[in-house]
């Protein structure tokens, strides 16, 4: 069985790329669609074009990706609620994060603490 892995880029040259087993096979920029110099935005054409090549082969995606830069406006337009369900979206930065942050506390060191924490995980794993 193939590993199929889906990249999606909505920063800068917004693209789509697929991977297999290791291996890009096809990837698209979508400024090449939609003649816009350095599209910033969702690679709507890009995302097709890769699924097309998919579905032509009768495979299917085991895994997508989903990469952008540091941009405020960004979660308006591709809301983290729409990408995963309650329970994902609830514990995505921990079940502390989101009781800190409505009650206007700052988060730096909860973050810190996670990081801590996952250190800790990976070194126990590895032993």
């Amino acid at each position: 069985m193939d590993n199929i892995y889906l990249g999606i880029n909505v920063s800068h040259g917004a693209s789509a790329a697929l991977m297999i087993n290791g291996r890009v096979v096809k990837a698209y920029q979508e400024e090449r669609f939609n003649k816009i110099k350095n599209f910033c935005g969702y690679p709507k054409k890009s995302i097709e074009a890769c699924l097309k090549f998919i579905s032509e082969k009768k495979k299917k995606i085991n895994c997508a990706g989903f990469s952008t830069y540091n941009n405020t406006p960004l979660p308006y337009k591709y809301p983290l609620e729409h990408l995963l369900n309650i329970n994902e979206w609830t514990n995505y930065y921990g079940k502390d994060y989101h009781q800190k942050l409505f009650s206007r506390k700052h988060v730096e060191n909860y973050f810190k603490f996670l990081e801590k924490k996952l250190k800790k995980k990976k070194i126990r794993s590895l032993s």
